[in-house]
């Protein structure tokens, strides 16, 4: 399903999230309230307002709250980004995912209405847009010659059973490389999968493939 996503800040973390969106298929509005740089980019994206996202009654005239996700990509003026994060929260938007720049500045935005407060150092807008697509990728990386690695909540399918038998769920096209377990104490470990490994619920797989088909994962295997 094609999704709706709003981007706030063109900026380079902006542009490159809503143009991955637009790749993968889905519609974009995009709002900054420089119009020379809306002029430069409106024509790549499904809707382009040139307005100030502070103001409370411009930005409730677009409709947030329909939305599949806004992502919040203001960068430096810290004032703004924390104030239009609360007002997304305000109309009711049902995914925020806020650009963040600090630690500090990440735990203010969640406690003012993010949802997921991301860091563009370490998390870029091809993946923000992929994990948006595809929400049941907990995380996403590419990898040389098109491969991409993503660990990925075990689906029922995978449940009981071991990673390296060959009618595995996903198998021949992507490869469990290794299995995040959860102990009793709340502890995390990381096993590379063996003959006596089996999958459990609550289990993340960490996975091999080609995007198109770890994007087959969205909670659980359909092939």
């Amino acid at each position: 399903m094609s999704k709706k996503v709003a981007v706030i800040g063109l900026g380079r973390f902006g542009l490159s999230t809503a143009q991955e969106v637009m790749d993968l298929g889905g519609e974009v509005l995009v709002i900054d309230r420089d119009p020379s740089a809306m002029a430069r980019y409106e024509s790549r994206f499904s809707v382009g307002v040139v307005m100030d996202a502070r103001d409370r009654k411009a930005l409730a005239s677009q409709g947030l709250e329909e939305m599949d996700a806004v992502v919040m990509a203001i960068g430096e003026d810290f004032e703004s980004s924390i104030l239009v994060t609360q007002l997304l929260k305000e109309l009711g938007c049902s995914q925020i995912i806020a650009r963040g720049k600090t630690e500090t500045h990440g735990k203010i935005l969640r406690k003012v209405g993010a949802h997921e407060v991301v860091f563009p150092e370490d998390l870029t807008g091809r993946r923000v847009a992929r994990k948006i697509h595809h929400p049941g990728l907990v995380g996403y990386a590419d990898l040389v010659g098109g491969y991409a690695l993503a660990s990925i909540p075990a689906p029922e399918e995978a449940v009981g059973r071991c990673p390296l038998d060959g009618d595995f769920p996903g198998r021949p096209r992507t490869s469990v490389l290794l299995v995040r377990k959860m102990d009793r104490s709340g502890g995390k470990s990381l096993k590379i999968p063996a003959a006596e490994t089996v999958v459990e619920t609550g289990d993340i797989l960490i996975m091999m493939g080609l995007p198109e088909d770890l994007e087959k994962w969205s909670g659980k295997w359909r092939a």
